[in-house]
């Protein structure tokens, strides 16, 4: 069975995502994938890739996103990722595609709300 899986670890800030992301039978690859991308979605439509792996290159995360975003169990028909060090910039949806031969892609995607309390500080100063 194919799947995807977002894990987030958290530095202070709460968020709110599914504890596991299930694709519907139809997106079961048994056999074919050549590879599976992790992006994220923008709020104005725009998609950045953050991490792929597949049949040629193997595994690799994106320079901007390198120490933020970590693949984990990552197969050609089961994927997840680790978002560390959660911030108020990380909420949005996360797309998890499969591109198989000769079915082409399929992809699920999951959101993350991240909520909080945000305070700003100033030090008093000394006249």
């Amino acid at each position: 069975i194919t799947k995807c899986l977002v894990r987030l670890v958290l530095n202070h800030i709460k968020t709110y995502l599914p504890p596991s992301f299930e694709p519907s039978p139809d997106c079961c690859f048994p056999t074919g994938v050549l590879q599976v991308t992790w992006q994220r979605l923008f709020k104005d439509g725009s998609i950045e890739n953050l991490a792929t792996h597949g049949k040629r290159f193997g595994q690799q995360v994106n320079e901007p996103f390198q120490g933020k975003v970590v693949l984990n169990d990552a197969s050609l028909n089961s994927t997840s990722i680790t978002v560390k060090n959660v911030t108020w910039n990380d909420e949005g949806c996360y797309i998890c595609s499969f591109n198989a031969y000769p079915d082409g892609s399929k992809r699920k995607h999951t959101c993350l709300t991240v909520q909080g309390n945000f305070s700003t500080r100033v030090p008093k100063t000394q006249p």
